[in-house]
C-alpha cells in the first residue's frame, strides 16, 4: 500500500509484501520527482503497470476485496493497471 515496514516484519509477515514492486516505483516516482500527484508507468521485464499518485501516496483500490490471481485477499493493495507488455 505504500507505507513503509521494517526488514523484521517482512520476515515475519512475507504476505504484506504482495504488489510491493509497483508501489514502490510510484513511491520512488514521488520521491525523486518531487511531485506528489501524477500517473506513473512502470516498465518491466514482463509488464508494464500504471498506477496514481495521489498526495505522494499510490491510489488504493476502491474495491472491497483485490483478488491476486483469482483469490480474493483482504490487503489493501494499490489500483495498478498491469499490461503483459514489458521491456524484455
Amino acid at each position: 500500500d505504500g507505507t513503509l515496514m521494517s526488514a523484521a516484519d517482512a520476515q515475519q509477515y512475507p504476505i504484506r509484501t504482495i504488489s510491493s514492486g509497483p508501489t514502490n516505483s510510484m513511491r520512488g516516482a514521488a520521491f525523486l520527482s518531487g511531485i506528489a500527484n501524477a500517473v506513473v508507468i512502470d516498465i518491466g521485464g514482463t509488464s508494464t503497470d500504471v498506477g496514481l499518485l495521489v498526495d505522494g501516496m499510490p491510489k488504493e483500490a476502491g474495491v472491497e476485496q483485490v483478488f491476486v490471481a483469482g483469490v480474493p485477499t483482504n490487503f489493501r493493495m494499490p489500483e495498478v493497471f498491469s499490461i503483459a507488455l514489458g521491456g524484455g
